[in-house]
């Protein structure tokens, strides 16, 4: 299993009781080389959803090795793709980025990364940026595996309502990231 397949069960095998998880499958061009052979392939918004009343949640999980997460042409695609879906009261779309080499994980609001992207002009996040934008998600490593403390995403009284500061204002009732 690769490292992103790895991640993405991980997060799969975290999701607390009473948390709907619902992982889209993967086209095959998503696997590289399918382009001439496939015709009609759907595109995902994201690779998963969550929900747990009041919240829906449509993440894209992203792993990198280094300090620092490269953006590449899918990234920017899956941004555009949040972006064409509009803005929902409490519906929350974000980027999870796990620094592996470092164990360190962060919940991203696409809106903040986009605004950081265009204010940077940047073409990757480090860490330490994921950090001052984004909402750490705590993990504990078990013998190969991880798991991460998903729950807290839900909790408003948790990690002092860090989840919902971070949405402060953002997506037509949760708030508007674009005030920092």
């Amino acid at each position: 299993m690769n490292v992103g397949k790895r991640f993405e069960a991980d997060i799969k095998a975290s999701i607390p009781e009473g948390v709907l998880f619902y992982r889209f499958r993967d086209s095959p061009n998503s696997f590289g080389g399918y382009d001439d052979v496939t015709r009609f392939t759907p595109s995902n918004v994201c690779d998963c959803f969550l929900f747990k009343v009041p919240y829906f949640y449509l993440l894209e999980l992203k792993t990198t090795k280094g300090k620092s997460y490269p953006l590449n042409k899918s990234a920017y695609k899956q941004l555009e793709r949040f972006r064409d879906l509009g803005d929902y009261e409490n519906v929350i779309k974000a980027f999870v980025i796990n620094y592996r080499d470092y164990e360190r994980t962060y919940l991203v609001p696409t809106e903040k990364l986009e605004n950081f992207l265009m204010k940077t002009g940047k073409k990757s996040i480090r860490m330490d940026e994921c950090h001052e934008i984004g909402m750490l998600i705590g993990q504990k490593k078990l013998r190969v595996n991880y798991r991460y403390e998903i729950d807290d995403i839900f909790k408003p009284e948790g990690k002092e309502n860090e989840v919902l500061k971070l949405f402060d204002n953002c997506y037509g009732g949760i708030g508007n990231c674009t005030k920092d």
